[in-house]
């Protein structure tokens, strides 16, 4: 192409974009463009979003805050949310319905995304590359875990903090000195507050990136310094008197997340583990705009206002993550997306006043923008497309809690237990999240919508009162077995003798509590011969013996059945971290029985070595991955007049992972101890307590349990409590979950 042809397209170019942006600077067109992209990325999250007759998890927080909000909450849980999403849901709630309301939620807060960043970033680039920006920047693939899991607060707050920094821009680039606020400050302090009254973590990380711009301003305008500190003494004061009646709830949020690691900083891999993390769906997108931004960050005039903003902007997010937001490192970086593309959008701007000129040969600076424009639009296009697929499958993977017949069975709680009725909630593990995510889950919900207390299964850093956390630990135990020995490192349940799924099961400390390492399940036996079996749950005598001492403790008791006797401890060395299984039997003569069989649960996180199983060994690990800290320990077999272990098909409950082992029979007596010795512990490794015993009568007592609601995904435990009618009577079951009412022993 010729230069006279070269410039001629050069200068056709200018004029189109001069005219888009002529049609875009008309209020009626801009409007019109900017609600068009905000209706189409709401059309893409509510399409899946409404299709599926539930919502997350942390919408349940939502229900239980807008109850506490309308005066008639009675779960005891406090507002758990600032009130801007739980008002607007009661809002939405005329047109739609609760549940309705709660579907549209999500998607309408991803789309106010798009207005509020469209608003910011058009402040510095070019109409068309600020909605381009703005759009992409709405469909980033994370959000729709703020979605589909919870995080409406967040999205809100997120897009109230980009109004906020425009406005805070405005108020640094003219800063004045004096006491008395000008109406920028204002605006500043109002958004402030309105952030702060939706989510209090994302008030922290705008808090934060508000002081960081401060002082990258007074580090870098040495004259204006005086003005710079008075313009944010007003703002952040304001903000201040006006947040102090957020106090309560912040303080009672505050011993949660310190207890959590609020305030310590995160180990250096970890840190970057969480990047790759956040930014694993569609990476090229963002390694570009990662790229962009780094180099338009160093394009920025030394003197121009806009270089506080975009290093602050940028570079807040990873440093708190480093320092002091080990509780939510991965939420940290929710932020970093919008420094990404409105630091990168610069590269849109014509003869910028913020920007260097670029000092190669002419054109070149029009080939740039020109390929900008190019990226953009197939980013927009890449995650139009995209976006729907990675909605359903994180639906799939958040809403297991909400199977069919969910609302069905809180209905029931709701309409057929008294208002002061206190309901303990089980569900099954789901290791693809966090444990017991699902017991969260539906301990939320039951308490939004039946409006019931609960003490309900979860990890207790999941929950953000740290009042809550001893009803979660209860509710854990409850759950976990009939018998719990603890340390603080080591936990051991055990249902001897009301039933055998729990025989015994060892847990680690994890997440200031416990999970599931490795179990015990339905012992058995058998005659190969005539093909008899026995489940050793039907012999099972009412004699247990329980012997607790600082670090040691046992339980035991016996076993009285066709043709033999037996007994059978559990005993836990808490100085060793060593559970051990011991089961001895005598048989009568001419007893069929020469085979026992033993199940073996083990939890999907862990992994088990059965190649040294013929040597009497098994090891046991939990690898390092992310969600989970490595862990590590055996299994050592003892035997008498017993073979040595051989794989079988487990005897376990519907939904448990495991395997089976079968030891033959040698002897008119036989002995078997099968010891857990657990080697290493998560990091950091939980403190040693003195040993203590707790049984599932006292906790439903003490907690004044008047219900269970237990999940059809927890097929030991309704088998536990079925075992132990009428004690436990059923009220309702259906295809989500069994109601027990609890009848005094």
């Amino acid at each position: 192409m010729s230069r006279l042809s070269y410039g001629k397209a050069a200068d056709q170019a200018r004029r189109a974009e001069a005219r888009v942006e002529e049609v875009l600077a008309d209020r009626r067109f801009g409007a019109a463009f900017v609600i068009a992209a905000t209706a189409w990325v709401f059309a893409l999250r509510y399409a899946s979003a409404a299709a599926h007759m539930s919502a997350g998890p942390d919408y349940g927080h939502y229900l239980i805050a807008a109850n506490w909000y309308s005066l008639i909450d009675r779960s005891g849980e406090g507002p758990f949310d600032p009130p801007v999403v739980p008002l607007a849901l009661l809002a939405l709630s005329v047109p739609l319905g609760r549940l309705g309301a709660l579907q549209a939620a999500g998607p309408l807060a991803a789309a106010l995304l798009v207005p509020c960043a469209f608003y910011l970033f058009s402040r510095f680039v070019p109409r068309w590359a600020a909605l381009l920006g703005a759009t992409t920047f709405a469909l980033w693939q994370q959000f729709t875990e703020f979605i589909t899991f919870g995080g409406v607060t967040n999205l809100v707050g997120i897009a109230l903090s980009l109004v906020l920094f425009r406005a805070f821009f405005d108020t640094m680039e003219g800063p004045r000195p004096g006491i008395r606020p000008s109406p920028s400050d204002l605006r500043c302090a109002l958004l402030l507050f309105a952030v702060l009254s939706t989510h209090h973590l994302t008030a922290f990380i705008t808090g934060a990136t508000l002081l960081a711009w401060t002082a990258a301003c007074l580090l870098l305008d040495q004259q204006a310094r005086r003005a710079v500190a008075w313009a944010a003494a007003r703002v952040f004061g304001i903000a201040a008197v006006l947040g102090a009646v957020y106090v309560p709830y912040l303080l009672s949020l505050l011993g949660g997340e310190v207890e959590s690691g609020f305030g310590r900083p995160n180990d250096p891999a970890q840190s970057l583990s969480v990047a790759f993390f956040v930014f694993r769906d569609t990476t090229w997108v963002w390694q570009t705009f990662l790229i962009l931004a780094v180099a338009a960050l160093f394009r920025i005039r030394r003197g121009a206002t806009i270089l506080p903003m975009a290093s602050a902007l940028l570079f807040t997010p990873p440093l708190l993550i480093f320092t002091v937001l080990s509780t939510h490192p991965v939420r940290g970086m929710f932020f970093e997306t919008a420094a990404l593309v409105g630091v990168a959008l610069l590269w849109s701007a014509r003869d910028s006043e913020w920007l260097r000129p670029l000092r190669r040969p002419p054109g070149i600076e029009g080939a740039a923008r020109a390929l900008f424009l190019a990226f953009a639009l197939v980013s927009t296009a890449t995650l139009s497309i995209e976006t729907p697929a990675r909605q359903e499958d994180a639906l799939s993977q958040f809403h297991q809690f909400f199977t069919p017949g969910t609302l069905e069975a809180m209905d029931f709680v709701a309409h057929n237990t008294l208002p002061t009725s206190v309901i303990a909630i089980d569900r099954g593990i789901a290791p693809d999240f966090n444990d017991m995510w699902k017991g969260a889950a539906t301990g939320w919900w039951l308490e939004g919508w039946a409006n019931r207390r609960a003490i309900y299964e979860a990890s207790v850093q999941l929950l953000p009162f740290s009042s809550k956390w001893g009803d979660a630990r209860d509710a854990n135990r409850l759950f976990a077995g009939e018998n719990i020995l603890e340390n603080g490192q080591l936990r051991v349940a055990d249902n001897f003798p009301r039933d055998d799924a729990a025989l015994p099961r060892i847990l680690t400390g994890y997440l200031q509590d416990y999970h599931e390492f490795v179990g015990f399940s339905s012992p058995r036996l058998l005659s190969v011969a005539s093909g008899l079996n026995h489940t050793l749950q039907e012999s099972a005598q009412p004699d247990l013996a329980t012997l607790v001492a600082p670090s040691t403790g046992s339980l035991g008791g016996s076993y009285l059945g066709p043709g033999f006797r037996g007994y059978r401890s559990v005993d836990f060395d808490a100085v060793n971290n060593v559970v051990a299984l011991s089961m001895e039997f005598a048989f009568e003569p001419g007893a069929p029985w020469d085979t026992l069989e033993v199940s073996m649960t083990l939890p999907p996180w862990v992994e088990a070595d059965f190649a040294t199983l013929g040597g009497g060994r098994v090891a046991l690990v939990v690898p390092e991955r992310f969600g989970y800290a490595g862990e590590s320990g055996h299994l050592a077999f003892s035997l008498e007049n017993l073979s040595t272990p051989a794989l079988a098909p487990s005897y376990l409950s519907v939904g448990e992972g495991g395997v089976g082992l079968r030891f033959t029979v040698e002897s008119s007596t036989a002995r078997m101890i099968a010891a857990v010795t657990v080697e290493r512990l998560a990091a950091p490794a939980p403190e040693a307590l003195p040993l203590a015993f707790r049984a599932a009568g006292d906790i439903l007592a003490e907690q004044g349990v008047t219900h269970l609601y237990v999940g059809t995904d927890s097929a030991a435990n309704l088998q536990r409590f079925d075992r132990q009618a009428p004690r436990f009577a059923r009220l309702f079951s259906n295809a989500a979950a069994v109601v027990f009412e609890v009848r005094p022993v």
